[in-house]
């Protein structure tokens, strides 16, 4: 049998397919007479909206265009993959038939349908998630600042706790009022200040007693002490009489009535007793002052610092010239000295004798001198002058201080006569014509006494 050979003829795919037996469609090619009939390949690149070597592939979610090599609008939920249009909608926050604008104030989200929280600054809310960007609106918390703050806290960024509410879960979140009012002891609009002085129980309204120094803001009870003059656990006892002051521990002073002295602050209300002054009653008399309201005046005291301030009576004695515990009487009619013990002398008028010192102030009695008239004068009395061979005899007669009468004679010159009141010195006797003349010295007096005639009396 002879050889016969077959001759095949090999058929390129049609336009638009490829693959084996043709069977595969090619892709969205640029241009279909560019698809590779073997596998398909566009190589001259894809229609708009498509990629990939057989440009089967629609562009992925955010791509649009040729080979799908431009990128949609961030504001767009992806995009029409031919022409990049937003008609599947806008990302949140945004809005617009291009998505070109942001959500309105206070407004975020998909098709900008949320509302803001409570943002400090509403103009800082994230259009796209509602976050506020610079942070809450006192007495909110979280990211939206959509949620209050926790019981017992308030204000910026919750950080404030509330005060001492009477029940905290009416502490207003924003600014921690309390709203029903505070706890014993508190007050004010957030219930943070404590009582003041003076003051205690529910909103501070009750009155301390007038007693206490304060007292506590919760119960009213004096335990930080009472006030000057009161005493006790509750401070409603007056000092004991005779003290006042702080915590009862000072005394009164010389009150006149004891039970007049001021409990708070020691004044005497009825005034002092004899010898003290001042509102409290504990001054002495000034030097030289004594008895009620210190009116009185000392007397001569001897020594003025030693004038009692209390009746006025001379501690240590009398100046010279008084008597009496008040040294204010003058010495009895002819006495005067310390202690009015010294007799006054032979004053020519005894009411004229000085009481301080016995000076006579109109002079001496006949037969006295000196200040106070207590010396004796000597009474010579001549009585006549005879010779006696070449002696002269003078006789005379001297008055003593016994007031006895002496006859001295045949004194021969010079010669002395001693009495018991002074010394008299003879010189001598001469004659002077009929009448005699007597020299003689006064040793006491230092003086020369002439004495004239046969009888003459001279007074030393």
């Amino acid at each position: 049998m002879p050889n016969t050979k077959h001759c095949v003829f090999l058929i390129a795919c049609g336009q638009g397919y490829y693959g084996a037996e043709c069977q595969q469609e090619c892709g969205h090619c640029h241009d279909l007479t560019q698809c590779v009939h073997t596998n398909g390949s566009c190589l001259t690149g894809c229609e708009v909206g498509y990629h990939g070597e057989t440009c089967q592939t629609p562009c992925p979610y955010g791509f649009f265009g040729l080979d799908c090599a431009d990128r949609c609008k961030d504001t767009c939920d992806g995009c029409n993959r031919f022409n990049g249009s937003c008609d599947s909608g806008c990302n949140p926050g945004w809005q617009g038939y291009d998505c070109q604008d942001a959500c309105d104030q206070g407004s975020f989200g998909d098709n900008c349908l949320q509302k803001c929280g409570h943002c400090r600054d509403v103009n800082q809310c994230s259009n796209i998630n509602g976050t506020c960007l610079t942070g809450c609106d006192a007495g909110y918390q979280g990211d939206l600042c959509k949620t209050p703050c926790g019981q017992g806290y308030y204000g910026a960024e919750c950080q404030q706790e509330c005060g001492h509410c009477h029940d905290l879960t009416q502490c207003v979140h924003t600014n921690g009022s309390c709203l029903t009012g505070c706890e014993v002891g508190y007050h004010g609009e957030t219930c943070q200040i404590p009582c003041p002085y003076g003051f205690f129980g529910l909103d501070c309204a009750d009155r301390c007693k007038d007693t206490c120094d304060g007292c506590n803001r919760f119960n009213g009870s004096c335990d930080s002490g009472c006030n000057p003059g009161w005493q006790g656990y509750d401070c409603q006892d007056a000092c004991d009489q005779g003290s006042f002051g702080d915590n009862c521990l000072q005394k009164c002073g010389h009150c006149r009535d004891v039970n007049q002295c001021s409990n708070i602050n020691g004044t005497c209300l009825t005034g002092c007793d004899a010898g003290y002054q001042g509102d409290l009653c504990k001054t002495p008399c000034d030097q030289g002052s004594f008895g009620d309201n210190c009116l009185q005046k000392c007397g001569h005291c001897r020594d003025v610092n030693q004038c009692s301030n209390i009746n006025g009576t001379c501690l240590t004695g009398c100046d010279a010239g008084y008597q009496g515990d008040l040294c204010k009487t003058p010495c009895g009619q002819g006495y005067y000295g310390a202690e009015c013990q010294q007799e006054c002398g032979h004053c020519h008028d005894l009411t004229q004798c000085v009481h301080t010192n016995g000076s006579c102030l109109t002079g001496c009695e006949v037969g006295y001198h000196g200040e106070t008239c207590q010396i004796h004068s000597m009474v010579l009395v001549i009585l006549g002058v005879t010779l006696d061979g070449r002696d002269m005899t003078a006789k005379m007669l001297a008055h003593t201080d016994s007031l006895d009468w002496i006859v001295l004679t045949d004194v021969k010159t010079p010669a002395m006569v001693v009495t018991d009141s002074m010394v008299l010195v003879i010189l001598g006797v001469t004659l002077d014509g009929r009448d005699m003349t007597a020299k003689m010295h006064v040793v006491k007096d230092i003086m020369v006494l002439n004495v004239n005639k046969n009888v003459d009396t001279v007074m030393t």
